[in-house]
């Protein structure tokens, strides 16, 4: 009957709906499985043709979702009848407690936000905001090139190749970091080069607990396809003592994407990384060794060594990526887990990323903003005007002219190709001052303008 308002309350006339199932006995089954957990057999009234069977004669028993009959019934539609008699006190709460087995690490990602866990930038190479392309001959040391936050890192040799932000991806990605041979060289004495990324101390590098009892594994993990040969991964932390310490691991590359796995143990409780979280010091590194000269090739280093001799450090079985004009090497989706487990690669939006990259370097061109720079002042000899970064950078960075073909307009006034005086001693970490010579302008609102896409300006606070 409908009612209007609350619910009439019928006391002892009420009643609770029992919940109840029925099966159909096959005179040879005598184990059922049931909707329900059930933690006794006093929770459930069986009954088999409509009589109802004892609990405590061991004519059945329950565990779990197993109803079992100590005799089968006998033949019959819905003549197995069970009747559950408190729904919420019968459910075992033991059975909603999973095995360890059961649980995964991709499981859980699949169900639960394990977000913002990769302690690596960029790791899916989609920021490469120097461009696309670059052709890498004769430098040493750290050259920034593409893909954001990663470089090529040579000691000495005559290295030369192409690296491209390449679209040739595995399933689920859409970029990778991709190096051509363009001449054989044959690495002598401690020629190295690889791939290289420097973490800031202030990326979070105090979770791995270095230096405390508390230290914890780290796991690499990344795609890899290219020309077959063995590599070296190599990472290495600064400890707060200035030493630095290594690990390394030889890993083998096919012409197929394939994902590997490797694995560092904990840090050592004497030396620690990371004990200051505002720290814009690299703590830490990570390279891929492309080739390497026979004086650094030894066995693989399995606990935080330092200073292991030589310095650089490639893995027995290195191979040479510079045998052969057109071999290839591509990686992509790095990722830096805290811990001994590998999950899922953590996909960043692309603004997510960009602004994580933009801490260390920031291009003002003419899709960023170039095109109409607002003046805050001016004087006789030159035109200032203060640019607002898009985020503060790590640290005050370095500024630096990319061709010539900028305009600056004063009232009705075009002023082209003026010259760049620098900044004046007006560098910051969230903008800077630049100076033109720009004369008899004095007092005017003026802003420039980025007259093609071969001008623009670096700012540059890389580690």
């Amino acid at each position: 009957m409908g009612t209007l308002g609350n619910q009439p309350n019928f006391g002892v006339y009420g009643f609770t709906r029992t919940q109840a199932e029925s099966f159909n006995g096959t005179g040879s089954a005598t184990s059922f499985t049931l909707g329900h957990h059930v933690k006794n057999a006093i929770d459930i009234e069986v009954l088999v043709d409509n009589v109802q069977q004892s609990p405590f004669d061991g004519s059945y028993s329950v565990s779990g979702t197993t109803l079992t009959f100590s005799g089968a019934p006998a033949s019959g539609t819905n003549n197995v009848y069970v009747m559950y008699r408190q729904v919420g006190t019968v459910i075992d709460t033991q059975a909603l407690v999973p095995d360890d087995s059961s649980v995964t690490y991709a499981k859980l990602s699949n169900d639960i936000p394990l977000g913002n866990r990769n302690l690596v930038i960029n790791g899916a190479m989609q920021v490469a905001q120097r461009g696309t392309t670059f052709d890498y001959d004769t430098p040493s040391g750290n050259k920034y090139t593409t893909c954001d936050r990663f470089s090529i890192y040579k000691s000495t040799g005559t290295y030369s190749l192409t690296n491209t932000q390449s679209t040739d991806a595995p399933a689920g990605f859409s970029h990778s970091y991709k190096v051509v041979c363009d001449a054989v060289y044959t690495p002598s004495a401690s020629d190295n080069i690889g791939i290289n990324q420097n973490i800031e101390v202030s990326n979070r590098l105090q979770e791995l607990g270095f230096g405390t009892s508390e230290a914890k594994d780290i796991t690499f993990s990344f795609y890899v396809k290219g020309t077959p040969k063995t590599y070296t991964f190599q990472t290495n932390y600064v400890g707060t003592d200035g030493e630095q310490k290594s690990q390394n691991k030889a890993f083998t590359v096919t012409s197929t994407w394939t994902r590997k796995v490797i694995t560092f143990s904990a840090g050592g409780t004497s030396s620690s990384v990371g004990i200051e979280p505002d720290q814009t010091s690299a703590g830490m590194n990570f390279r891929v060794w492309l080739a390497a000269g026979p004086n650094d090739i030894a066995s693989e280093i399995t606990t935080w060594t330092a200073n292991p001799p030589p310095t650089y450090e490639a893995a027995t079985g290195q191979g040479n990526f510079f045998s052969a004009v057109g071999n290839e090497f591509l990686i992509t989706g790095i990722q830096l887990e805290v811990g001994n487990k590998v999950t899922p690669f953590e996909h960043r939006s692309y603004a997510e990323e960009l602004a994580a990259c933009q801490r260390y370097f920031w291009r003002l061109d003419r899709v960023s903003g170039g095109g109409n720079t607002i003046a805050i002042g001016s004087n006789y000899s030159s035109s200032l005007f203060y640019i607002n970064y898009p985020i503060t950078m790590r640290t005050a960075p370095s500024v630096s002219q990319v061709g010539t073909e900028l305009s600056i307009y004063s009232n009705v006034t075009r002023y082209q190709n003026p010259t760049f005086n620098g900044v004046g001693g007006g560098v910051g970490r969230n903008g800077t001052r630049m100076l033109f010579a720009l004369s008899g302008a004095r007092g005017n609102t003026t802003h420039m303008d980025l007259d093609n896409d071969n001008t623009y300006f670096n700012f540059d606070a890389e580690l």
